[in-house]
């Protein structure tokens, strides 16, 4: 009953119940306290393997497949796991192959927190423990493109998860893979996840989504609802709203979805940005596969409990952005923290956690004199921008992104732009 009345008191109108190795399901006790028009609950599961077995080239021991999420799911409470099927000892593509009649057409099957460090010596996000490299082309013998079941290769998921909770590693770790990802044609929506485990974790509905979709909570249609996110009508974000359309500066302009758009000469791309005034914002990106390009600074809000949530709006030529076919990604948030690759595998490690100004390498003596230090921002000082926020949500960094649009620029289909 808690957790569901949680749900509704933080605003969540869809929830995909995805707990570890067993089909959950809230919709009784959404019926029982008459909320079916508050709160839609879909049956799922979080797949969680905990065998060690899987032989990564250079590793001296065996890896699991790390997390994913499927939904929708029936609850059967009288089967082992409520209905979930055994998921040791396959690859992903195994997996999707057991899963994919029980999610049925359309249904989503997601790889989770693709970066994540290893917990107990099991892994938990599954490009980790591949050793994927983001810089490398993926070609046909690749471990992504097998297909161990025989039917979908391993990296068949239908969408990923960038934002998890209130993690910004997770972000800057994640984006660089769904980029590396789309510029190669490997197309799926990118999602954030709350990831709550209880009632004193993870806040609830921090990461969320908004979907684009036509139907209500009032008579939800699960179907309606995963189509508009297989086509990349959603938006998500920590506080942070992005609204995007592209077409001529006076309209009519086209929103989110992943048919590609054909832009005309003078054709912009419309960003909005909204945010309540006490969620700190620095900076507007717009993301291609050349990189990521600053194009707007957001100031602080001056009155903090004040009613403003338009935060930035701007419009900036396609053509100034893009001259060849490309994914456009717009992201708005606080401005990322100094990170670096510090092993060479093509994804950011650690940040200046100790406010020397640089970023900290795990080889460095500790007792090395690097100079005067200074202590790292404490977003519980009263005069941080982070001061508010971070006393709803501890260690929340807002972040928020548009799913991609593609633009198609010389009309005759949209074909990927390649690694840089």
């Amino acid at each position: 009953d808690d957790r569901v009345r949680t749900f509704v008191a933080a605003g969540v109108q869809v929830i995909a119940a995805t707990d570890h190795d067993t089909i959950g399901d809230y919709a009784s006790t959404v019926a029982q306290l008459g909320l079916d028009d508050r709160v839609a609950v879909m049956g799922g599961l979080e797949t969680t393997q905990l065998i060690p077995w899987l032989d990564v080239p250079g590793e001296s021991v065996p890896r699991v497949i790390g997390h994913f999420n499927f939904w929708p799911l029936v609850r059967d409470p009288a089967a082992p796991r409520a209905g979930a099927p055994w998921d040791e000892l396959i690859e992903p593509g195994a997996l999707f192959d057991k899963m994919a009649p029980l999610v049925g057409d359309g249904g989503m099957m997601m790889l989770n927190h693709p970066w994540s460090d290893p917990i107990f010596g099991r892994d938990t996000g599954y490009l980790r423990a591949i050793k994927f490299d983001p810089r490398k082309p993926i070609d046909a013998r690749s471990t992504l493109m097998k297909r161990p079941g025989g039917q979908h290769r391993n990296m068949d998921w239908s969408i990923i998860e960038i934002i998890n909770g209130s993690d910004m590693s997770e972000i800057m770790q994640s984006r660089t893979l769904w980029f590396s990802l789309l510029a190669q044609g490997f197309i799926s929506p990118g999602a954030g996840n709350s990831d709550s485990h209880g009632m004193s974790d993870d806040q609830l509905g921090w990461a969320r989504n908004w979907v684009q979709a036509p139907t209500q909570v009032a008579g939800f249609d699960p179907n309606a609802f995963n189509t508009a996110i297989r086509d990349g009508r959603m938006i998500a974000g920590n506080g942070v709203v992005v609204l995007v359309e592209v077409g001529p500066p006076e309209g009519p302009r086209r929103g989110l979805g992943f048919t590609p758009y054909v832009p005309k000469p003078g054709d912009v791309v419309d960003i909005t940005v909204k945010a309540a005034p006490w969620i700190p914002l620095n900076e507007v990106r717009i993301v291609t596969s050349k990189g990521t390009q600053i194009v707007g600074e957001i100031p602080r809000e001056p009155n903090p409990f004040g009613s403003n949530v338009l935060r930035f709006q701007g419009q900036f030529p396609i053509d100034s952005l893009v001259t060849k076919d490309d994914f456009l990604i717009v992201e708005a948030g606080m401005a990322y923290p100094l990170a670096a690759d510090l092993d060479n595998d093509g994804v950011l490690d650690t940040t200046d956690n100790n406010g020397d100004g640089a970023v900290d390498d795990a080889d460095v003596d500790p007792d090395e004199d690097v100079g005067p230090v200074k202590p790292p921002p404490d977003p519980t000082a009263a005069d941080d921008q982070r001061f508010l926020l971070t006393q709803l949500v501890s260690g929340a960094w807002p972040e928020g992104f548009a799913n991609p649009i593609f633009i198609d620029v010389d009309g005759n289909g949209w074909t990927p732009p390649g690694l840089p």
